[in-house]
């Protein structure tokens, strides 16, 4: 099921997202004729929660800051718990089997970048040896090449896969039992 339509790079809640309890509490509580406090904090969860997201290449703690940066009016805004609860419900319905696995690996690569960055050369064990080798280093530096080409394969069949689901979806008919 498609959640958000792009319309000019800008998500709009497709109308059977509005039928979703989670989504439609945030819709309601903005009682504006134009809705453009809903449609913001909407286009928040899509682009906080939505795995093809552009700021999901961002770590987690950053992508958040960064979003509210771009696209929220007020600079000071924070998600309330509404929101929060409309972000964990998108996830929920997007959530598969490889998807959780893709998540799983990108959350194991930002522990990785973080291993790198804590690297410091000067630092010791407490029996004074060097902490970080570099043979061992550079090893797992060489083998990221190979972990970020399986987390593409791995994000491209994840793709095709809801591309596939929303296809289903969009044909007008109703999923089968056994498609779910």
């Amino acid at each position: 099921m498609r959640m958000f339509i792009l319309e000019n790079n800008y998500p709009k809640p497709a109308p059977e997202t509005l039928v979703i309890k989670e989504f439609k509490a945030v819709w309601d509580r903005d009682k504006s004729k134009d809705k453009e406090v809903a449609i913001t904090e909407l286009a928040y969860i899509y682009y906080s929660s939505d795995y093809k997201s552009i700021y999901e290449a961002f770590p987690p703690d950053y992508r958040e800051e960064q979003i509210i940066q771009d696209i929220m009016p007020k600079k000071d805004w924070k998600p309330d718990s509404l929101v929060k609860t409309a972000c964990a419900k998108y996830r929920e319905l997007q959530n598969s089997l490889s998807l959780r696995f893709l998540d799983a690996q990108k959350n194991a690569m930002e522990s990785l970048i973080d291993y790198f960055n804590s690297v410091d050369w000067e630092d010791e064990t407490s029996k004074g040896q060097p902490k970080y080798k570099v043979t061992d280093v550079t090893r797992s530096a060489k083998e990221a090449g190979g972990i970020i080409s399986s987390l593409e394969k791995l994000e491209e069949k994840v793709k095709k896969e809801q591309a596939a689901e929303e296809s289903r979806s969009r044909g007008g008919g109703q999923a089968g039992f056994f498609e779910g």
